[in-house]
């Protein structure tokens, strides 16, 4: 499942409907700020990217434009919080709006004027469909699926339930029984090779290469051409642990290396954890083929220095891949349950130490 963390928002403008419906007390001040708190690390993410943000949000139920229920109340809470100022602008439609958003440099944050100043905003409220979107479906815990089950089975009138997942075999068969199933496949690397080649104006080597690379998504493709993708990371990563597995085999020294290193990636966030560890399968797969004299079907293109993917190949092979697979989703499994990753990746790297000096048995 793709997060926020699998994007960059480097010169980019990011428009985020927040909830900053918060209580003010008769002096207009925030009287429990926990809704602009949970923006904050969406907000950051974006603006430590290099990009900026342009908000928007309600703000109790106003009867056309009311002076009360104006945004502008809350914008030196935002800035207290977020630790930016905030710039603000008295509508949320219109020429000025467009040109305070076009202003807007990297690093700077928008704050509209209260969406509920406008009919359009409540229309849907006292009639038409409602449209309920359940993401991740396939995390749901037996009460939340079991509470779905009886408003599926009983819905509202004019509701509308639509539930995405990229697994669909992991929800409960009798809610997965009364939905009708549309599936959207992966792009084509065709398809990505094109639209690179419309929109990117890069050559048409780099788009045929880079649409192999994506596996089918086209923002990953994106980022890989502008070299912002987590990819990139995630190697340095990933050669700095081999290269300290190699050497920690007999050498207890070097075991603290990994202790280092453990560390260092159990201070990102989960998602990230676990992005890595799936790089790092691929990565293993992508060795495999290539040991096994497959090279047409090797997309990875590895940029760092000194490391030579035909040189790292031949020490995978049939012997140890199999375990090494185990072992990596394992380690998925459990940061995914918020097992502490500092210990489970700690005790992945002591276990690879031994998978890559084993030697395959001669035919």
């Amino acid at each position: 499942m793709k997060t926020i963390n699998d994007f960059s928002f480097k010169n980019k403008k990011a428009l985020i409907r927040v909830d900053f419906n918060v209580p003010l007390n008769t002096d207009f001040e925030v009287t429990d700020a926990t809704r602009i708190e949970a923006a904050k690390p969406t907000i950051i993410k974006i603006l430590e990217d290099g990009g900026s943000v342009v908000l928007m949000s309600h703000l109790g139920r106003p009867k056309g434009v009311d002076a009360s229920y104006s945004l502008k109340h809350i914008v030196e809470k935002v800035a207290d919080i977020i630790g930016v100022q905030v710039k603000f602008v008295d509508d949320c439609v219109g020429e000025k709006v467009t040109s305070a958003v076009n202003n807007l440099q990297n690093g700077e944050i928008l704050l509209l004027e209260n969406l509920r100043f406008y009919a359009e905003e409540t229309a849907g409220d006292e009639g038409g469909f409602k449209v309920m979107i359940i993401w991740m479906a396939e995390k749901m815990n037996i009460a939340a699926s079991n509470k779905l089950l009886k408003l599926i089975e009983e819905p509202p009138a004019k509701t509308i339930f639509l539930l995405i997942t990229e697994n669909e075999d992991q929800i409960i068969t009798t809610i997965k029984s009364r939905c009708q199933a549309l599936h959207f496949p992966v792009l084509s690397e065709q398809d990505i090779a094109n639209e690179l080649l419309l929109r990117e104006k890069c050559s048409e080597s780099d788009a045929l290469k880079i649409a192999t690379q994506a596996e089918g998504n086209y923002n990953k493709a994106v980022h890989l051409l502008h070299q912002d993708s987590n990819d990139l990371i995630f190697e340095q990563w990933f050669i700095a642990w081999i290269r300290t597995a190699f050497k920690a085999k007999g050498n207890a020294a070097v075991i603290q290396e990994l202790v280092v290193w453990s560390e260092t990636i159990a201070k990102t966030g989960r998602e990230t954890q676990k992005q890595f560890l799936d790089y790092c399968l691929q990565f293993f797969r992508q060795a495999l083929l290539l040991n096994y004299k497959s090279p047409e079907l090797v997309f990875l293109e590895t940029q760092t220095p000194k490391f030579n993917l035909q040189n790292f190949a031949p020490f995978v092979h049939s012997e140890n891949i199999l375990a090494i697979e185990k072992e990596l989703n394992d380690a998925l499994y459990h940061i995914e349950r918020n097992g502490n990753p500092k210990i489970i990746l700690l005790d992945l790297s002591m276990k690879l130490t031994r998978f890559l000096h084993k030697k395959e048995t001669s035919v």
